[in-house]
Formats: C-alpha cells, structure tokens, sequence
C-alpha cells in the first residue's frame, strides 16, 4: 500500500505515463530525506510492510497477462515491470529488482523515446538503486539525464526538478565532491515554487542538506547560515505531525555532528524522533532510522548504553514493519553488534553481527561492497574472541574485495591486517603475520604522519612477532616508540599505556636485563591497579609475568606470593573449575615448591591436575606438565615412590607429543630417574640417565644444563650401585662441563658434593674433604643460613669423618644439619630421620647408648607418621 493504493490495482488499469508518475511519487516518499537514497536505508512508507507473496504473484501475471496481450516490448509491460521492480526493492530483494528496472528502462526508451517524463522516472529508480550499490558512475549519467529531461518538459521551478537535484547531489557527495553537491543544491532551492506555504517543509529539508554539503565542503559559514535558515523553518512548523520536519532535523543532526557538537546533535534527533513518532506511529521504518542516527551520535558522545537502547530500537521497529529478514534489519543488527563489541561484549556481538551479515549476503549476493564494513567487523570480533578458524576467512575474502576494488591502501584496511597478523602469530606462522604487520604500519604511517594511536597499534604487533621469532633486539625500539606515542596521547597513567609497559617489559626480559624487566612490569602493575582494582584479567596478566621473571631470579617467596594473587582473582570471577584456575594453580605450586613450601605446592598442583585433566585431553602436554611438576614436589616431600608415579606419567604423555628424541622428554626421564634412585630402583635408573644424556648431547652440547644435569644423576646412580670408578668419571665429566659453561660458584656447588661422596667413598679423603668444605662455603655464603641445600652439604661432611673416625666433628655437623633441616622442613620430614639415623650410628660408635636409642625412637616415629 502506497498512499492507500494497493499497487497491484494500479498495475491493471492505470495508463503508462499516470503510472511513472505514481512510480516518481513513491521513489520521492522512500527517498525524501535520505542524502544518499538508498534501497536498504529508504524502506517504503508503509509502517506494516510485510511479506505478501499473493501481491507479488499478481504482479507477475499483471506482465504475463499483458506480454501476451500487448507483445514483451508494450510500454504499459514496461509500467508492470516497474511495479513489480518497486514491490521488490521494499522487501529488500535488489538483486532481483535491477534486471526489472533495466527491461522496464530499455521497452520504454523504444516505445516512447529517451526524453520522456515515463522514461525520466525509471532511469531515476535504476539511479537511486545503483547509488545503493555502489555504482556512482553510471547513477550520476541516469541522474544528469533525469534533471535534463524534466527541465525540457516541466521548466526550472519544478519540485520534481529540484528533486533531481537532490538526488545527483547526494551522489557528488558520495563522491567527495562536496562543493558540486552545494551547487545542485543551491539550484534544487531556486527550482522551488516560490510562497507556498505547502512547501515550506520541503525547503527546510533542501536547506538542511546544502548545510550538510557547505560543512562537507569546508564553508563553515555558509553551513552555518543554511542550517539556520532551515531551523527557522522548522520552529514556524511546530504544530505540525509532520515527517518531513523530522527528516530535516535528522539531516541537521548530521551537520551538528559534523561539526563536532554532539551534544546538539543528540537533541536534534530526540526532537526527529518525537515528531517521527507523532506522524507515522511507532512502527514505521523512518523511526528505526532515526533512531540508528541517534544511537550513532550517542556511541561518539561515549553513552554507549543509551547507543544500545537506541540500536535496539531500530531492530526491533525494522522487524515488526519490515519482517525478521529484510536486509533493512540487517543494517541495523550491524549497529547493534558493533556498540555490543565496543563494550567488550564479544559473546553478546557475535551472533548479532553474524546474522546481520546473513541478511546483508542475502540482499546483496556474497563479493558486495556494502559487505566489506560488516565483513571487516565480524572478522576482528572473531579475532579478538580466539575463533581463528571463523575469523582469518572473512578477513582475507575482504582483504581480497578492497584489492579488488583498489581500496587496499586505505586506513581502515590496517585494522583488517592487524587482526589477521594476530592470528598468523598465534598459529605459529611468525614471517606472515610480520609482513602483515609491516604492510599495515606502512598504511598507517602514511595516513597518520606517524604520530598517532593506531600507529602505535601496529607498531605493538610487529614488536610482539619479532620479539616471539627471537628477535627481541629489533622489537625493543618498536615497543618504545609505542610506549612514547601512547604517553604523549594518553599521558602516562592510561590503561594503554600500561599494555605498552607491559610489552616492553617482556622485550627487555627476552634480552636477559631482567632488573629493568622487573621496573617495567611493576611500572605496569601500579597503573592497572589503580584503573582495574586488585582483580582484573589484566592485573593478572602482569602479576603472572611478574612472578615467572621472580621466579627466574629466584625470588621464589615473592613470586609464588604473587601467583596466589592470580588464583584468587581468578577463582573469584571464574570459579574453581576454569581452565585459566588450573593455570594459576599451576603456576603456584610450581612458585611454591620452588620457595620451598612443599605442602602448599602439593595442593596446588594437585588442583592444578584436576582442572587440566578435565579440559584437556590426557596427552595434553600442559596436563604432562602439571604431572611432572607434582612429581618433583613429591619428591621434595621426601615422597619418591608418589614422586615416581606422577613423573612417569608426565614422561609418557610427553613421549606421545613431542616423540621419543625430544629434549622436553629428556629432561623428565632425568628427574624420573633421580626419583627411581632413592627408591632403590638403580638400574632402571641407570638406563633413563643415559637415554636422556644421548639426547642432550644430541640436541645441545655437553655444557647444556641438561648434560650436566644427567651426568650428575648418572654418576649418583652408578655410585649407588657400586661402581664407583664409573661414577667418578662422570661426575668429573660434569664439574668439567659445568667449569666451561662459566657456571657461579654456586651452580658449582652440586657437582662438587656429588664427586665429593664419591671421593670419600673410594678412600680419597683429602679430596673429598677439599670438595666438601668449597661447597658448603659457597652455600653458606650465598645462601640464608637455613637453606636445606646448607644441611644435605654438611651432613655429607659429616659422613666423610664419621668414616674417618673423627666422632666428634661428626657429631658437630649433624646436630647442625639437623638444626636446619627441622628450622627448614618441619620435624617430621624424611630428610630430619635421615639425619636422626645418622646420629644414632654416630652415638653407638662414641659408645652413648642412650642418645642412640633416642635419636632412633624420633627416627622410627616419623617413619610411622
């Protein structure tokens, strides 16, 4: 229904030059405000459009009725097509509609000749919905024949003239050329029958969009004096209901906004929306559009709630007028899903802008234009939520559709970089997210002169890649420039100012100046603090980074203080079940063992364990990872056979992972058979120390850690089980290789105990004692006084004279050995009735059988706790 006329009656039985009128009215009504007259922003008038397929088959036999009657090539066949062609457009189905309009255009130009009023008015729709669609150029040839046709046969005070005029100024404006615009114009106003007061609503809206196009232009003053002159107009119209006046306040809106007045331009569209509402009712689709503008006005304002309400509106109007499926409906989900997003509401966006999207694809067919924007925004919203697999498709087939259009060096096309060059470093491929990167900074330093926030956005990507391919020395400088250009726009205590810290942090850290790290992170801590509180997801991500880099210098107590911070945070906002809970717990155990707190690393990992082994599947290596960690705190506990179990099992999932040779494999076989040691389980033991030493001096050389590590477990075993002259060799291979690798003196210390017993054991005296005393110098000089590392030092010691028949310095020793172990582990630790046997044995060689006796009862107690 158009005016009251049902369409599909006029297609019957009005003539073909009544009918192009009655088209040029109806394209008039759709396109009376817009300043681009789109097909998806101009729905028809009626405020119930609903899907009417009866109405669309009589149509169709209206042209078949009348192609059988006339011939295909009858002017009035022409008219039926145009009908149709309009029926199809307020549904959305523009694909459709143009093969229409082009027949409808070509019969009529035969039949009546190109200069007709009949054929002015179907170029002029084929115009409007090329507009729509992007095609600029051949709108604007339409357009310019229009305006020359109705000047020949209706004179230059025509409004349908002035109509014209406005519509090929709304196509300069589209074009860039805003003072081309202003002049149409200026010519659509003197076309305007001059004193009628019938009119006055017209001129308002002509007045307000030449503001819009002089403001475009640069010719403040002029906009100014035109946006006047119109608001002049309106105020005199105040008591009338009608939609026009709120289609030019809209339009003035537009200039305020223009011209920075936001607050100006939220006032406009409120009073647009009362006076759309008082004309046209609560479900026309005008009032979606002017509540889309009011929405887009409130987002730039910073009211992102009332956005949303005002997005939300336009949905909800578009669907009741216009039906759940009409491309019109996914205009306005687009806006909706995009102020969700911009909240930080990824979840709640996502499947809003996907179906957004589906009703645009649908109306405009897959490649389209309109398509890139909203492309571009569901691609990064899937980006920025980890579903890489959803993401990196839509933006390369829109990277594609700009370079296709040659629109690929545009500043919008970064963002579309950045998001796929984040994707590529996640997934591994480190050179391709580079030159993505590289390709967007290049784009953004053009457009930006180098000195702005998104330079500094795509500068933080690069850095990010070359610092995780190893290249920390070239990402350093990238991560000051964006921690200069972030202070300088933000100043210096902004949330991003914070994450440019942060990233620095982790640069300066790869490069190993980890005092300087340590300021940095801190640095970062103190402002996310004071913006997020004590519990953020960001708070977290520093305080977790913090930690490790403590925990790598060794300030094991702190880190692991640190750690639990992050595992009540989150166990707060994400309840003791979430996999990033079984991460923090992780982490804290492993902290906590480390600072010597073995029963809270016990626990954590034992959470930590539980957590991982319910979200991941059983070969995951973070669940390998946890295994093993709880292993060696087990084993700290003096609970090898525990320790043994969980470490085998970490040994087995990493074998199915990574394979039998890798250097992770390696490391847990060395610790599994340490642990298989101290069980008495020696040569299986034995066979996992040399297993895994071929493998470090496969991968690394001999002076790698790992090497040195397994040839001192190696060399422990083969001492245990007797074969002493074996045992000496290695252990002199790893003081060796531990001398070359320039090793502290205190890394030195472990080495030298170890071929310390093994001297004492083979009768060399002088040489273990020499070993024995340099270790426990250098520990006690490097260590707190009650460092377990002090004791197991000097109770070997105290072993050597205990041999030698030097009682009482035996004695000595182990009573400080374990004055320590009790201050350090707690009076019922294995390692303090380790000790307490050892004195026992001392006491029964001095001939004090009573002590003896005690000594073995507390020994006896604690084997039975």
């Amino acid at each position: 229904m158009v005016g009251g006329l049902d369409l599909s009656i006029l297609a019957l039985a009005v003539s073909v030059a009544v009918m192009a009128y009655v088209l040029f009215a109806i394209r008039r009504q759709q396109a009376r405000t817009a300043d681009v007259p789109s097909p998806t922003a101009e729905p028809a008038p009626s405020p119930h459009v609903v899907a009417d397929d009866e109405t669309e088959r009589r149509h169709r036999r209206t042209i078949a009725v009348r192609e059988e009657a006339l011939g295909p090539n009858h002017p009035d066949v022409a008219a039926a097509l145009a009908i149709l062609a309009a029926h199809l457009h307020t549904f959305g189905r523009f694909a459709e509609e143009e093969p229409l309009l082009r027949r409808a255009l070509a019969i009529s130009e035969r039949a009546l000749g190109p200069s007709h009023p009949a054929v002015a008015t179907i170029a002029e729709d084929l115009a409007i919905l090329c507009t729509s669609q992007q095609g600029f150029e051949e709108a604007e040839r339409l357009l310019k024949r229009v305006v020359d046709t109705r000047l020949a046969v209706m004179g230059t005070a025509h409004p349908d003239v002035a109509f014209g005029y406005r519509l090929l100024a709304a196509v300069h404006r589209e074009t860039g050329r805003f003072s081309d615009a202003a002049i149409l114009l200026e010519k659509a106003l003197a076309s305007r029958p001059i004193s009628r007061a019938e009119t006055e609503a017209d001129d308002a809206d002509l007045l307000a969009a030449l503001a819009q196009a002089y403001q475009l232009a640069g010719r403040s003053a002029e906009a100014e004096r035109a946006a006047v002159r119109a608001s002049d107009i309106i105020d005199g119209l105040t008591a009338q209901a009608d939609a026009r006046i709120g289609d030019t306040l809209e339009t003035l809106a537009g200039v305020r906004e223009s011209q920075g007045r936001e607050e100006d331009a939220e006032d406009l569209l409120v009073r647009s929306r009362e006076k759309q509402l008082a004309a046209s009712g609560a479900d026309h689709p005008d009032l979606a559009r002017t509540d889309l503008a009011l929405g887009r006005v409130r987002a730039r304002i910073g009211h992102l709630t009332q956005a949303e309400d005002a997005f939300a509106s336009a949905v909800e109007i578009r669907e009741r007028a216009l039906g759940a499926d009409h491309a019109d409906v996914g205009e306005a989900l687009a806006e909706l899903g995009l102020i969700r997003s911009a909240q930080g509401r990824l979840a709640d966006a996502e499947p809003v802008l996907a179906r957004a999207l589906k009703l645009r694809e649908k109306a405009l067919g897959g490649g389209h234009p309109d398509l890139i924007a909203l492309e571009s925004a569901l691609g990064v919203l899937y980006e920025a939520s980890g579903e890489d697999g959803q993401a990196e498709p839509l933006l390369r087939r829109v990277l594609a559709t700009r370079a296709r259009l040659k629109k690929d060096e545009e500043a919008v096309v970064a963002v579309d970089l950045d998001a796929l060059a984040s994707i590529c470093a996640r997934t591994g491929r480190i050179d391709e997210a580079e030159g993505l990167y590289v390709r967007s900074l290049a784009i953004r330093e053009r457009v930006n002169s180098g000195d702005e926030l998104d330079v500094a956005h795509s500068l933080a990507g690069l850095a990010g890649v070359r610092r995780d391919a190893g290249r920390a020395i070239d990402a350093e400088p990238l991560g000051r420039r964006v921690l200069a250009i972030r202070e300088r726009a933000l100043g210096g205590e902004h949330p991003e100012v914070a994450r440019a810290l942060h990233d620095l942090a982790q640069t300066i850290e790869a490069l190993g100046r980890d005092e300087a790290a340590e300021a940095l992170y801190r640095q970062a801590l103190s402002i996310r603090e004071r913006w997020h509180g004590e519990r953020s997801p960001e708070v977290d991500e520093t305080l977790a980074r913090l930690a490790n880099l403590l925990s790598a210098r060794a300030s094991h107590s702190e880190a692991a203080d640190l750690h639990r911070r992050v595992l009540t945070s989150r166990v707060a906002t994400l309840g003791v079940d979430d996999p990033a809970v079984g991460e923090a717990s992780h982490a804290l155990g492993a902290a906590s063992r480390r600072a010597g707190d073995i029963g809270g690393a016990v626990a954590a990992l034992t959470d930590a364990l539980r957590i991982r082994q319910r979200s991941l599947s059983p070969d995951d290596p973070r669940v390998a990872e946890t295994a093993r960690e709880l292993g060696l705190a087990f084993r700290a506990a003096g609970r090898s056979s525990e320790a043994a179990v969980f470490l085998e099992r970490s040994l087995h999932a990493l074998e199915a992972a990574y394979g039998t040779a890798d250097l992770r494999v390696a490391d847990v076989a060395t610790e599994l058979a340490e642990a298989l040691v101290v069980e008495g389980r020696t040569i299986e033991a034995i066979g996992l120390f040399r297993r895994s030493l071929a493998i470090a001096e496969a991968g690394r050389s001999s002076a790698d850690p790992l090497s040195i590590a397994t040839l001192d477990g190696l060399g422990r075993a083969l001492q245990v089980n007797g074969d002493l002259e074996a045992a000496e060799g290695i252990l002199r291979r790893a003081l060796d290789a531990w001398k070359l690798r320039g090793a502290d003196d205190l890394a030195l210390t472990g080495p030298q105990i170890a071929l310390g017993t093994v001297c004492r054991d083979r009768r060399k005296s002088d040489e273990a004692e020499s070993l024995l005393l340099t270790a426990i110098a250098t520990r006690e000089r490097r260590l707190s006084p009650s460092d377990p590392a002090i004791a197991s030092a000097v109770q070997e010691l105290a072993t050597l004279y205990r041999g030698e028949w030097r009682l009482a310095e035996a004695e000595r020793l182990y009573l400080r050995t374990l004055e320590i172990r009790e201050r350090a582990l707690g009076s019922d630790h294995a390692d303090v009735a380790e000790t307490l046997l050892n004195l026992e044995r001392t006491y029964l060689s001095l001939g004090n059988n009573g002590e003896a006796d005690r000594v073995h009862r507390r020994a006896a107690a604690i084997a039975t706790v």
